[in-house]
């Protein structure tokens, strides 16, 4: 599954700064902010959507619907911790399975990501993440995703 939206974001983003002559510090900075608001819904949106084709696969329609329906309920983060959370809802084994295919420098980056996206939604913290991280994203998050979906029994 791959997060389109933020890689298009991105990848524009990098034309840019390629072509500006000043600022380039500051305009990656705010490029960064908004890369990391259209990772984290992007990432939900592919979270939830994998929620629910396991949830179809695993259930009957009626039942799906309406676990899917409630789903905010049950799923409100998407942080690391949270989402190993949301797995174990599954029962088994499926979130030591998603622990394993991270490594943890992918954690790290996801964990990251996620902190400083809450960050530039809360004005007052200072954001921690660089331009040069920020340019990973989709590349951790695809990762994250997978895992994800594989812990569910999905295809990546």
């Amino acid at each position: 599954m791959h997060l389109d939206r933020t890689k298009l974001v991105l990848d524009k983003a990098l034309a840019v700064l390629k072509v500006i002559k000043t600022d380039k510090d500051l305009i990656a900075s705010y490029f960064s902010d908004y890369i990391l608001i259209v990772f984290f819904s992007e990432l939900e949106e592919k979270i939830k959507e994998s929620l629910h084709e396991a949830l179809l696969k695993a259930t009957t329609k009626e039942l799906s619907v309406f676990l899917s329906t409630t789903m905010d309920t049950i799923f409100k983060r998407i942080d690391k911790k949270n989402l190993g959370k949301t797995i174990k809802y599954f029962g088994g084994s499926n979130k030591e399975r998603f622990d394993s295919l991270l490594d943890d420098g992918t954690s790290q980056k996801y964990i990251n990501f996620i902190e400083n996206r809450h960050k530039v939604a809360h004005p007052g913290e200072s954001v921690t993440v660089s331009w040069e991280e920020v340019k990973e994203v989709v590349n951790v998050g695809e990762k994250v995703i997978n895992a994800f979906r594989l812990s569910l029994g999905l295809k990546p």
